[in-house]
């Protein structure tokens, strides 16, 4: 069986956090409850409408309700009915899957769990987890989760099965499994009419009894039935059936309940509105939360309301054993009562009969959320136990029962499993014999005897050391807290091989919020080890720092220990790791079996037992840097005003390493700021290297902290660390001097596992000051070798000859190549010049890439300047290559090629110069100049038949251009006269890029036509082409163009779908194309393309507009705006701002301020951009805001002038968005519309 466990926690009463863990990986994503619009829409009706069986209107009074059902296909449109089960669980189900699964990394690791499953023929489990104090921010365990349907199919009736598991601060329990289970059936026939509860059958009970006759037969199961099925006869069964007759399940047969039931013993009387505050009865006071109850008889057989909270408290004071190591009692509860799993109100998730049971340290509960149908019943009755004598666990048996009650029928998923059994995961009942072993025995009397001899009365010792300025680490800093108090695991280590990184920071904090939790009774003792190199000696330090008189063994020392809730934390524990490791193992071990200590460790090192639980300390984000560095300095200087630009040079060194950021605060002299960065800009190798904190006894400095691990690795080890600490990024074996592959993956495992190596995507990462450290032990000779090393291998080795190859090695190793690069430049001998400017030229692939744009630009700039001064010649390449550097920044690209004309040798090179002017020409919006370029550089290629492809690149070109100039019907014959040449040549990957980008343009005119149906054939071309080519062609950034494609036309035929009110196809073209722009982002995101990121964003910002989901969109627009703003894409800052002021106006809220917002976005447009599409489009928007302010002259004369653009651009749809205007509210569909 496979797991995946889903933690679901609140943000707040409307969004919440998925975090997937599983061993495919993990992911973690936000999400938005489904059907949620606020507290009162529509969480009630939905579960209101999954809790009956048939439509009754008056049930669904309330405003709304019922629009709302027809709306989202729960009702039929006449209101006269429920659409059929299957159609709308379905719907419901596919809204359940979105939210549960976001579209992304959460998704991607479900469907890897899935194809786990089936690859290894099994179930996947997976796990519902919620914190105990859910409720009291969201409402998130209300919703049947188990429904998820994938479009395709109910997750639940394929492989898949559910359970739920409540986080809280007790241990889960760890009962004991058994060869033979006995069964106490209460089967109550208690009755209320009064209250809804009609009277019931004994059919259940005789399902009970046929599913468990086989298994009665083998003597694995017993089952008792209580008679009679009073709440007294209950309690005293479980009293007096201990040992081996103790009942391991417990089966309510009966009546379930969920409301208020008056506390006056004298009146009890129960009330079914969960918002009633006095007895109807005799006016008391109710309780302020409902909760589940069981519906017993009494005396006079007639309806005893029992609680949840009197069973919980029941079960479990009656399930305590004599065994001191064995836990008995109850280890299942099912519960065919209706309602029996329902929590509805309250702030407690425990207000329901299940959970309040799982509070009770019952193992696993299974219960009904809903009324569930009396033929449903019993057949889950008696199949349950039918797969239950077969000895499968709880999570498949439920599986089975809930197939048995219908899978196209809307019983089965009112079944619910409860289950948080500690190292029982399925829930397994049944077990082989398991005798105590002789040894065991005997270790158990020598620990009695040690406690026994114990000389001194034990005294708690709470030694815990201040930790007064502690920034960062606040999660991992919670769930080590959590991890203690549960004692889920009871050795927590707290490791990185990074010096100062802050282990022992977190460790004293946890230590100052366990000690206010209260909960180590026996004390907290803090303890250092540093230069402690064995077992003997950490003994003696434990044994003198808790006081303990009369001891000096490890053995004395556990017999001690017993029974003692304390908590030990071992700082610095590496050097017995690393000097003592196996006898380490073996007392660790040792005192989790035999006492109740728990442990905390922290260390370069972990002791990597089973019992030991993880906790990875990472570096600190930039701004967590920043405020430390505030908190520090604050100490120093008084801090009136914070320049943040001077705070982030400082820190920036920092790289996340606290250590680093005490280290240069205590450098900080007492004067300002800038004065400090002043010095700080030329000294800071010296600061680092000097700097010290003195804590009592304790000098510390980085380098030293450093070196305690570098001098760890062996001589092999720390050279080629060397190499790397010189490199940005981890370089390939090629090009490490005298390494061997196998040596190479055998030091980096061992860098990785003192995380002096970090996985940054497909590159490994050395921390910024852990380089600064250990770059002071290379030289310039070994600089210059490596350097020389990667230039070579760039220019040499035959696989880089493919031009995708090429952009694959600069994608993993860019930032290499430009030390490498400058390294050599700065080489005075000039040897290498040569070889160094092919590289560069070479480069290009990828450098013109936005994210390598400044890279790119400080080498040519270095390279031209060194070769005029040195008077050596440079290839016309250069000139173009640094033309189309400064077109991809909207810097002046013209004069660069104008030089690289003037250094032309032929024709042709003036053609390849003239194809690259014509595109920086088109950039800046001169699209005659453009024109005129791209035509005669065709003229050129057209007289030499060896360059097709250059053909086919300045058509597509002219395309473009004409296409920016609404010429769409010249655009499309110039992209198929492109796209012919390209389908005729073959051989290069390049020759496919070109069709897919034909095809594209193509879509993109048939987009802007309405004609969906044109488009979607040519984009669908373009995804088989891309994906079906031999040899394979992959190349990211084609990849997520085809995606935002995709996007494109789903999301159009989706707002078309609206338009018509097609209610069948609108979810379906909603996640189609959600899917295919979250594809484009990632995509987009890995390839270092950040404006293609920010487009897809955009795009799917839209998207949301359309789905209504105002607040997804308006974040989305802001992130687009963001990407767009740190690489100065003017264009994409216009659209992104623009988009965000028609959500405001849409939301009906208009300002004067916004009057001069927009007018600045106008001005942009006209000046800048010079669009006159986005000018009227600007236009319209300041027209509304001037209309929603009564400024109703000016808004049509506004309103006018983009009218008339629009005429002249031919736009004859936009003009008719202006009449609706003119005539109607401004909407979603006339705001976003292009």
């Amino acid at each position: 069986m496979k797991l995946l466990n889903l933690y679901l926690t609140p943000i707040n009463e409307a969004r919440f956090k998925v975090i997937a863990r599983s061993s495919a990986g993990q992911a973690e994503a936000n999400s938005r409850l489904p059907f949620f619009e606020n507290r009162d829409k529509w969480r009630t009706t939905l579960i209101k409408m999954l809790e009956v069986n048939e439509f009754r209107p008056s049930d669904f009074q309330n405003e709304g309700e019922q629009d709302w059902m027809v709306k989202v296909g729960i009702l039929t449109k006449d209101k006269s009915n429920f659409n059929p089960p299957a159609t709308r669980l379905k719907k419901i189900g596919q809204h359940f899957y979105k939210s549960l699964f976001p579209a992304g990394e959460v998704r991607e690791v479900l469907q890897k769990m899935i194809a786990l499953a089936e690859a290894s023929n099994t179930q996947l489990h997976i796990q519902l987890e919620f914190n105990a104090n859910v409720t009291q921010y969201s409402r998130l365990p209300d919703y049947p989760w188990e429904l998820v349907h994938d479009s395709q199919k109910f997750l639940a009736h394929h492989r898949v099965t559910f359970s739920r598991y409540i986080a809280h601060s007790t241990k889960p329990p760890s009962l004991p499994l058994t060869n033979k289970i006995n069964i106490l059936l209460v089967s109550s026939t208690a009755f209320d009419e009064e209250n809804g509860l009609l009277p019931l059958s004994k059919k259940e009970q005789q399902a009970i009894l046929k599913g468990l006759a086989k298994a009665q037969e083998t003597g694995d199961i017993s089952l008792t039935i209580l008679e009679p099925p009073t709440l007294n006869c209950f309690r005293a069964y479980l009293t007096e059936n201990r040992g081996d007759k103790t009942p391991h399940v417990f089966h309510f047969d009966g009546h379930g309940f969920f409301g208020k039931r008056c506390d006056n013993q004298s009146c009890r009387t129960i009330h079914r509105n969960l918002k009633a505050e006095k007895c109807k009865n005799c006016g008391a006071t109710l309780p302020s939360n409902p909760q589940g109850y069981l519906v017993f008889e009494n005396e006079q057989e007639e309806a005893d309301y029992v609680s949840a909270q009197e069973i919980g408290t029941l079960l479990q004071k009656t399930s305590f054993g004599d065994n001191p190591n064995q836990q008995a009692g109850v280890a299942l509860a099912v519960l065919s009562a209706c309602k029996a799993a329902m929590a509805l109100g309250g702030d407690s998730v425990f207000n329901g009969v299940a959970q309040n049971l799982i509070n009770h340290q019952v193992p696993a509960v299974v219960a009904m959320q809903y009324t569930i149908r009396v033929d449903s019943a019993v057949a889950f009755a008696e199949h349950f136990y039918r797969s239950l004598s077969q000895k499968n666990t709880l999570v498949t048996v439920v599986s089975h029962a809930r197939e048995v009650m219908g899978t196209t029928d809307n019983q089965w998923y009112r079944l619910v499993l409860y289950l948080r059994w500690q190292d029982n995961e399925g829930g397994q009942l049944f077990a082989s014999p398991v005798s105590i072993k002789a040894k065991d025995i005997v270790n158990i009397a020598e620990r009695e005897n040690q406690a026994e001899k114990a000389l001194s009365t034990y005294e708690p010792v709470f030694v815990v050391p201040s930790q007064d300025i502690f920034v960062g680490q606040e999660e991992i800093l919670e769930a080590i807290v959590q991890h203690a108090l549960n004692r889920e695991y009871r050795l927590l280590t707290l490791y990185s091989g990074i010096g100062g990184i802050g282990k022992t920071a977190v460790a004293c904090c946890v230590a100052q919020k366990l000690k206010k939790a209260n909960y180590f009774k026996d004390g907290i003792a803090f303890i250092e080890l540093q230069e402690t190199k064995t077992v003997e000696s950490l003994v003696l330090k434990t044994i003198l720092v808790l006081k303990l008189k009369n001891i000096s063994t490890r053995d004395e020392l556990i017999g001690q220990l017993q029974n003692k809730i304390i908590l030990i934390i071992y700082d610095n524990i590496e050097d017995i790791v690393s000097n003592d490791a196996s006898r380490l193992n073996d007392f660790f071990t040792e005192i989790l079996k035999w006492t109740t200590v728990s442990i905390i460790c922290t260390g370069r090192e972990y002791t990597n037992i089973s019992e030991e639980k993880l906790f990875e300390i990472k570096p600190l984000t930039k701004q967590q840097n920043k405020d430390l560095f505030i908190k520090l300095i604050k100490r120093k200087i008084n801090l009136e005003v914070i320049d943040n630009e001077i705070i982030d040079k400082i820190v920036s060194f920092c790289d996340g390493i606290p250590l680093i950021v005490h280290l240069i605060s205590s450098w900080f002299p007492r004067f300002s700021l800038a004065e400090y960065l002043e010095d700080f800009n030329t000294e800071k190798s010296l600061a680092l290297r000097n700097a010290k904190i003195t804590e009592g006894d304790k000098t510390t400095n980085y380098e030293i902290s450093t070196k305690l691990t570098y001098e760890k690795l062996t001589k092999e080890e720390q050279k080629f660390f060397r190499y790397i600490c010189l490199l940005p990024v981890h370089p390939t074996k090629e090009m490490l001097p005298e390494s061997t592959e196998e040596s190479i993956r055998q030091i980096i495992r061992e860098l990785r596992s003192w995380n002096l190596l970090s996985e940054v995507s497909e590159e490994l990462r050395v921390l910024i000051p852990v380089r600064e450290v250990i770059r002071q032990f290379a030289n310039e000779e070994e600089k210059l070798k490596i350097a020389t090393s990667i230039i070579n291998y760039f220019l040499n080795n035959q696989e880089l000859k493919n031009h995708q190859n090429t952009s694959k090695f600069i994608i993993q190793q860019h930032n290499n190549l430009t030390f490498a690069i400058l390294t050599v430049l700065n080489d005075e001998t000039n040897i290498y010049f040569n070889n160094t400017m092919l590289a560069i030229m070479k480069s290009e692939l990828y450098y013109t890439q936005k994210g390598l744009l400044k890279e790119a630009t400080e080498i040519l700039e270095y390279l031209i300047s060194k070769a005029e001064k040195n008077q050596l010649s440079i290839p016309y390449q250069i000139y173009a290559y640094q033309g189309n550097v400064f077109r991809l920044q909207s810097l002046d690209a013209i004069t660069p090629y104008a030089k690289a004309l003037d250094c032309v040798n032929d024709e042709i090179q003036k053609a390849k110069v003239l194809l690259g002017l014509a595109n920086a020409q088109k950039t800046v919006l001169q699209y005659s100049q453009a024109k005129s370029s791209f035509e005669e550089a065709l003229q050129i290629f057209q007289k030499h038949y060896e360059f097709p492809r250059e053909q086919a690149e300045c058509l597509w070109g002219l395309a473009n251009v004409n296409f920016a100039t609404s010429q769409w019907q010249n655009a499309l014959g110039l992209y198929t006269k492109s796209l012919e040449i390209y389908e005729r040549l073959t051989g290069e990957h390049l020759n496919i890029k070109g069709q897919i980008d034909c095809l594209k343009g193509m879509c993109d005119i048939y987009i802007k036509k309405r004609e969906y149906n044109q488009a979607q054939t040519v984009i669908f071309k373009a995804h088989e082409l891309y994906y079906t080519s031999v040899p394979p062609f992959i190349n990211k950034v084609t990849e997520a163009k085809i995606q935002q494609g995709m996007g494109d036309i789903s999301k159009l035929i989706f707002i078309n779908s609206i338009e018509k009110d097609k209610k069948d196809s609108e979810s379906d073209y909603l996640n189609l194309s959600e899917a295919a722009y979250s594809k484009a982002i990632k995509l987009y995101h890995e390839m270092l393309v950040p404006v293609g990121e920010a487009l897809s964003y955009y795009k799917l910002a839209e998207l949301y507009v359309f789905s209504h989901s105002l607040q997804e969109s308006e974040i989305l627009f802001r992130k687009s705006e963001k990407i767009f703003s740190d690489y100065n894409y003017v264009l994409g800052i216009l659209k992104s701002q623009l988009a965000l002021q028609k959500i405001s106006l849409i939301s009906e809220l208009a300002t004067p301020e916004m009057i001069k917002q927009i007018q600045t976005l106008l001005n942009l447009a006209q000046n800048t951009c010079k669009s006159k599409y986005w000018q009227a489009e600007c236009l319209i928007v300041l027209a509304v805001c001037h209309i929603k302010l009564s400024y109703l002259t000016q808004g049509y004369l506004l309103l006018s002038e983009a009218e008339n653009i629009f005429a002249s651009l031919k736009r004859t749809d936009k003009i008719d968005i202006i009449k609706n205007i003119y005539t109607g509210s401004y909407t979603i569909y006339l705001a976003f519309q292009e």
